[in-house]
């Protein structure tokens, strides 16, 4: 231990200094850069033991002995033999548990390295195998590619061609008395044209009184055309019979028939000759497919945008109310005779003729080109359509006129002989006027009433 000498002797009332000899051994590292040595006995820390001294002085540590307390300078700590004079609650330093983590890890990654080397004799033969199976699966994969290639060619693409010896023909009939109400269509998988007329047409056929209905169909193949089916419903109860055309086989199949252009439909429907009215007729193309109603002298559809002359009296067959659709085709009208309403529709397609009505028309399509002649002064007339609207009426018609288009790039026009017409308002895309009483006073009510919608839009009376 080290000794304490006091200076200056006496009481002279000044605080003694304590001398204190340096350690045996030092502490410090060496000016090489020497780190701390490691003991040789590696210290017992325990961080749970809850009895140590927190406040007491390390071991081996001096204070003054009188005048209060000095200087508290850097304690050492001495160290027994066994290398466990350290506080009981001090953490292992981080030399020690990295040490002690690379060590265990590093034997880990020994046995791991040896199970691999132990391995690799069973991974050889596995590749083989891999390689093996994975050179048949490519062959697999190529000809599922080729195979198919080959079906969406011949599914998709190729075009087949119907025969006339491959064809059947279906009919049906029934008397115009039983049933006040008719509707025929094509099924929503089908492609064809329907026509309507009556005996005394250049479709011809001596039917007596029976309304018919002929079904003409050609296929790529006898199994194709036998499927073509012609169904009918009948309701006694509002006295309505529905008639349609269908292929009798799977959703499937329909549309690869009727995509590849594997069957042709014709259907024709004739009234009898001395038949001058019907209650309600409706005829419907979903599919595509024109839809022509001719119960006059035949005229060629192409070239009758404006007949000049309404129907003779008696010359056709008189409909309460006509329903006309086709999703992507054309509608023809000749020596059409309509009592109350009649509506057209031509989505993807013309609307081309003339027709006699006397209450109400209502049409819808790409472009149309219709001549009415009407007795009535009350006529209203509504025509939606994308491209060309040209209208001419053939009517003592007095209401309001609307014509409207869908851009500024439009031509809005009303024209008529007697200059009766009275404008109202006219910018570029909208044009509103009247056709007076014969009094000359400008009508009140909504109804009569015209109105065309078109790009371009005209109206002829």
């Amino acid at each position: 231990m080290s000794t304490a000498r006091p200076h200056g002797g006496g009481d002279s009332g000044h605080s003694a200094s304590i001398q204190i000899d340096p350690p045996a051994q030092s502490v410090v590292p060496s000016a090489t850069g020497t780190p701390f040595p490691l003991p040789a006995h590696r210290p017992n820390y325990n961080d749970d033991d809850e009895d140590s001294d927190e406040d007491g002085p390390l071991l081996g540590a001096s204070s003054t002995t009188r005048g209060g307390p000095g200087p508290r300078h850097h304690q050492l700590v001495d160290q027994d033999e066994t290398g466990q004079g350290r506080r009981s609650s001090e953490r292992a330093p981080f030399l020690y548990r990295l040490h002690d983590w690379l060590a265990d890890h590093g034997t880990k990654l020994k046995s791991f390295s040896s199970n691999l080397r132990s391995a690799k004799a069973p991974l050889a033969g596995w590749r083989k195998v891999l390689k093996r199976a994975f050179t048949i699966l490519g062959v697999v994969l190529l000809l599922g590619l080729l195979g198919l290639s080959g079906w969406l060619l011949y599914d998709c693409v190729a075009v087949c061609s119907v025969n006339d010896s491959d064809s059947v023909t279906l009919q049906y009939s029934f008397h115009p008395d039983q049933y006040k109400n008719f509707y025929f269509h094509l099924d929503h998988d089908t492609v064809g044209d329907i026509t309507v007329s009556q005996y005394n047409s250049p479709y011809g056929g001596d039917g007596g009184d029976e309304v018919m209905i002929f079904v003409n169909a050609r296929g790529s193949s006898g199994e194709i055309a036998r499927a073509v089916t012609l169904g009918t419903i009948t309701n006694p109860d509002d006295s309505s019979l529905e008639a349609n055309v269908y292929m009798s086989t799977d959703e499937y199949e329909r549309e690869r028939v009727f995509r590849r252009g594997c069957v042709d439909i014709n259907v024709r429907i004739v009234f009898p000759q001395n038949m001058t009215h019907f209650d309600s007729f409706k005829v419907h193309n979903r599919n595509r497919g024109d839809v022509d109603v001719n119960f006059g002298a035949y005229v060629n559809p192409d070239s009758r945008s404006f007949p000049g002359q309404p129907a003779p009296a008696g010359a056709g067959v008189a409909m309460d109310r006509l329903d006309v659709k086709t999703n992507n085709g054309r509608v023809f009208f000749t020596n059409t005779v309509v009592k109350e309403d009649l509506k057209v529709i031509a989505a993807q397609g013309s609307i081309i003729g003339q027709i006699t009505v006397d209450k109400r028309v209502e049409t819808e399509s790409k472009d149309t080109h219709l001549t009415i002649f009407s007795t009535s002064a009350d006529l209203d007339l509504k025509v939606s359509s994308e491209t060309y609207a040209n209208i001419l009426v053939s009517s003592n018609f007095s209401g309001h006129v609307v014509l409207k288009s869908w851009t500024n790039m439009s031509q809005l026009y009303v024209y008529s002989k007697d200059k009766s017409f009275v404008r109202q308002a006219k910018t570029l895309q909208t044009l509103t006027g009247y056709f007076p009483y014969p009094n000359g006073t400008e009508p009140t009510a909504y109804l009569p009433r015209i109105e065309i919608s078109g790009l371009h839009a005209s109206l002829n009376r």
